[in-house]
Order: structure tokens, then C-alpha cells, then sequence
């Protein structure tokens, strides 16, 4: 069996359900479940199958959930595989649905081509496509799953976007490796994408302070944004929390400048007129040096968005740090006779 032939056979599978659909409708809206429209579509095929004389078998379980949900053997040994989504919904326009596990942990290796039989039963619509041109992006629910979208058009699915293409993440050891590095390039994070995320969500407010110290410290380590004066300078504190902690904060802001400027007297030096954000990191100082000690220096140096090089030991990490955050200072908000790395760097060796 060629390619040709097995989408003669979708074709024909297509048009034998719309012919069901009109001759019998019942046997079509009466599909409450998935497994119920697999059913149809099982039905359809056979009859495809047997009208054409095809040489093949087919291969299928109800309930398995193996992946696709059916197979066509042909008598020369090609498998072609047929994934069943199915809708009840009495309204909407959209050919959306959750597809299978990008894990696909019971998917049949062999298949070479998968196609996408969707059925609306309540509407009595089917459309047919190549599973990979139908591939929105990756959402979740229990698990990473693909999002299909039957209207796709063809530049913009997410093997296109991504630049990963199927069999890659079908022959990959560690496929959510690769999509975790495709999101992270975009800016993106997934909280499911992190192995050690608490699986409650938590308001900021309720977390412990020790928590909430560790989440500041962490912060100041690896955003040095934080030290500039524009409004979308907390987004990737704000996002780590939530991807990395499971903490929602609704006030960052107000966290780290409620109050005003500050005057601090910092290993003798008197400093006036500060922001907020200078007593922020007097305040959380020994968290900021635990975080630049616990870090990994790659980890570090994606986070500044510098390479750093020869920072292997934490004396060596808080220089760097020093040299990377002091561009980020607003120099317009300290007076003139301020040198910002010197100021930085007071309040880090600053003793009690």
C-alpha cells in the first residue's frame, strides 16, 4: 500500500460517514462517547476497504488507547494509522480538540503516516487531515498533550513554528526536552515542564516569609531588569514564581518600592533619597548571596543574558553579579555623586 492509496481510503472513509450521516443518522448522534464514534469510523472503513478490494487488515481494540486508535496492516507489511477525535457539541465552529500524549507512550512505532478522523456526531460534520499539519501546540492536562486544530493552515502548525518536526519528537529519548527549549527561546515557561513544581497553586500572601525572603533573593540574582524603572520589570520574577514555585503574586511592585525613597547608612557611607529597590536588597541580601551560590553558572549567565565566564566560586559570582546589574540602575533616579557599582556593592558586604 502506497501513501496514495491510504488517503484514497480516508477520502472514501469520509464520504461513507457523511452517506451514514444521511441514510442513518441515528447511528451517527447516538455517539456519546469516543469509543462509540471509533466504532462508526471502524464500520466506515471495513466497508472502504471491502467495496475496493484493498489487500489489508485492520488492526483495532476498543478501549486500548493505543495510539493511532487505528491501523491499517496492508498484506506487504505498510501500517497507516487512523486517530478518532470526536465532539458532541450541538454548536460552535471551531475543529479544535486535546490530541494524544507528546510521551506517546503507546504509540505504534511502525505506523507511517497518521491521519486525524474528527467527527462532530451532534452536527453530523467530519473532516479528515495528516495529524502533523493539524498540530496547534502543546497544551496540558494530566500530561503535555498536543492541541489539534482541524482549520490549521499549513505554516502554522507547531512543527513549523517550533522547528521541531514530528519524528523528532517521536524519536527522541527526552522529547519534552526539546519543546522546553523551543518555549524557553520564545520567553515562555511551562509550569508542567518543571519536575519538582508543587502541585498547589499558592497566593504569595499565604507563603512563608523564609518562602517569600528565598523567592526576593532569587529575583535579585537573576533579573537584574529589577533594578531598572519600567513597568514590565517583574514579569519573569513573576513568571518563575509561578512556573517554579506555584506562587501567584498580584503585587510584585508594591513588594519591592511601596514606601518611597530611603535614606541608609550602608558601612558608613550615608546614602540619601534611595529607591525602594536598594532597601529591598540590604533587606534580602543573605538570600540574594544563597541564591548566587546555589546557582548553576550557565543557569546564571542565560538569566543575565551575558556570557560570564570563570565564575565558579561564590566571590567570583557576586562580582560578576555586581558588573552585570550595575548597567541596569537608573542613575537618573540616585544623586549625582552616587557610583552605582560602589553603592551596590556596599550594601552586599554590608555588616551589621
Amino acid at each position: 500500500m502506497t501513501k496514495a492509496d491510504f488517503y484514497s481510503i480516508i477520502e472514501a472513509v469520509i464520504a461513507n460517514l457523511y452517506e451514514t450521516a444521511k441514510n442513518d443518522p441515528e447511528s451517527i448522534t447516538s455517539c456519546k462517547t469516543g469509543d462509540d464514534f471509533e466504532l462508526c469510523v471502524k464500520k466506515a472503513l471495513e466497508q472502504v476497504i471491502l467495496s475496493t478490494g484493498t489487500k489489508a487488515d485492520i488492526l483495532y481494540a476498543a478501549g486500548s488507547h493505543v495510539f493511532p486508535d487505528i491501523i491499517i496492516l496492508s498484506h506487504t507489511g505498510e501500517k497507516y494509522g487512523i486517530e478518532v477525535k470526536s465532539s458532541t457539541t450541538k454548536k460552535g465552529k471551531d475543529w479544535k480538540i486535546n490530541g494524544n500524549s507528546v510521551m506517546g507512550s503507546t504509540r505504534d512505532d511502525e505506523v507511517i503516516e497518521t491521519y486525524i478522523v474528527f467527527g462532530k456526531t451532534s452536527m453530523l460534520e467530519f473532516k479528515a487531515k495528516n495529524y502533523e499539519e493539524c498540530v496547534a501546540n502543546v497544551v496540558v492536562t494530566h500530561s503535555p498533550r498536543y492541541l489539534i486544530d482541524m482549520d490549521l493552515a499549513a505554516d502554522e502548525t507547531f512543527f513549523e513554528k517550533s522547528g521541531i518536526t514530528y519524528k523528532d519528537i517521536t524519536t527522541s529519548d527526552n522529547p519534552i526536552s526539546l519543546i522546553t527549549k523551543y518555549f524557553q527561546e520564545q520567553g515562555h515557561k511551562a509550569w508542567w515542564l518543571s519536575e519538582s513544581t508543587p502541585a498547589a497553586v499558592r497566593m504569595f500572601s499565604d507563603v512563608s516569609i523564609k518562602e517569600q525572603n528565598e523567592c526576593f533573593g532569587h529575583g535579585l540574582a537573576h533579573f537584574p531588569e529589577l533594578f531598572e524603572r519600567n513597568a514590565t520589570k517583574y514579569k519573569r520574577l513573576a513568571l518563575w514564581m509561578a512556573t517554579e514555585r506555584s506562587i501567584v503574586a498580584s503585587s510584585l511592585r508594591d513588594d519591592f518600592s511601596a514606601g518611597g525613597q530611603v535614606n541608609m547608612i550602608v558601612n558608613g557611607m550615608v546614602y540619601n533619597k534611595l529607591p525602594q529597590i536598594y532597601y529591598r536588597l540590604l533587606q534580602y541580601k543573605d538570600y540574594l548571596v544563597a541564591a548566587l551560590d546555589a546557582a548553576d553558572p550557565d543557569e546564571l549567565c542565560k538569566d543575565w543574558g551575558v556570557k560570564v565566564s570563570n565564575i565558579d566560586s561564590l566571590d567570583k559570582k557576586i562580582d560578576a553579579w555586581i558588573r552585570v546589574v550595575t548597567p541596569h540602575v537608573c542613575t537618573n533616579q540616585l544623586n549625582k555623586d552616587i557610583i552605582p557599582g560602589k553603592l551596590i556593592r556596599d550594601i552586599i558586604t554590608h555588616q551589621e
